[in-house]
């Protein structure tokens, strides 16, 4: 897991606030770190290092003419596969970085990208020309990114505390009591509510663009429940078999080591079993 940070705004320096986020987000990403400053927009980055452990997976990560800065959290499963058609449309890569994938197809296809990812992720891409963010959430929300937005002021991270660093953002908090109210009836506290009114939960499975001080949030994925029926239960078995081989697969692709909890239950133990054959 990493952590990622951004400021934007036109009233404050953003510089100091971003570098502090980060710190307070070290336990996230203890391999490396890095920062960007532009006018009125700042990112951050910790990185846990898994695809690519050398400093061609350095964050925030520029495209090739430097006209986009990404920060991103997760892995991007299928990147393999989506580099080898971007190589083919003549996209030119420096690193071996599942990061890079992200940059090259927002180049193409801006948010339709999402379309195209399978994995879990959080992650922002910095337009420097047009002074415009692009961030986003992977379906499930397995990757989180909490905001504060007010008065055209925008900022995010991956964990509240993170957004505490900043000044104005600190001084601005109260406490939610619908949220509180939530956490002992619920145990937790649903989405988008925290336990501060001014921080909110981006909603997992959409995508939001902040530009001159407007921030737009949009859907880009629903389920979709499909009915099938099989002749027999050995088809769906032999189906479901296939997903799931194709799936574990996809999460061991790592350039560290890697391993899974085997308690001897029935999940756990299908799950090692398959990692087993695919290793």
């Amino acid at each position: 897991m990493c952590g990622i940070a951004g400021i934007l705004t036109t009233d404050l320096d953003v510089s100091l606030p971003v570098k502090d986020m980060v710190a307070s987000m070290k336990h996230r990403g203890p391999d490396d770190k890095g920062f960007c400053c532009f006018n009125g927009a700042a990112l951050g980055h910790t990185r846990l290092s898994i695809i690519d452990l050398s400093s061609g997976g350095h964050q925030p990560m520029y495209n090739l003419d430097k006209s986009l800065v990404l920060v991103f959290n997760g892995e991007i499963y299928n990147y393999i596969e989506l580099r080898k058609e971007l190589e083919k449309q003549g996209k030119i890569f420096f690193s071996n970085s599942d990061s890079e994938v992200l940059l090259h197809l927002y180049e193409l296809k801006k948010e339709k990208m999402l379309d195209d990812l399978i994995g879990m992720f959080a992650f922002a891409i910095y337009d420097i020309e047009r002074q415009e963010l692009f961030v986003a959430r992977d379906p499930i929300g397995k990757k989180p990114i909490y905001y504060f937005y007010q008065r055209g002021i925008f900022v995010f991270a991956s964990e509240i505390q993170a957004l505490r660093q900043v000044s104005m953002v600190e001084q601005s908090l109260t406490l939610d009591h619908e949220a509180i109210w939530h956490y002992f009836s619920l145990l937790y506290i649903p989405q988008p509510l925290t336990i501060f009114k001014e921080i909110r939960v981006f909603p997992a499975g959409n995508y939001g663009i902040y530009k001159n001080g407007n921030l737009k949030i949009e859907k880009y994925w629903e389920p979709v429940i499909r009915q099938k029926k099989w002749q027999d239960m050995g088809e769906c078995a032999e189906e479901l078999s296939d997903l799931l081989d194709s799936s574990i697969e996809w999460r061991m692709r790592s350039d560290v080591p890697y391993g899974a909890y085997l308690s001897g239950g029935v999940d756990s133990t299908m799950v090692v079993s398959k990692m087993s054959k695919n290793s």
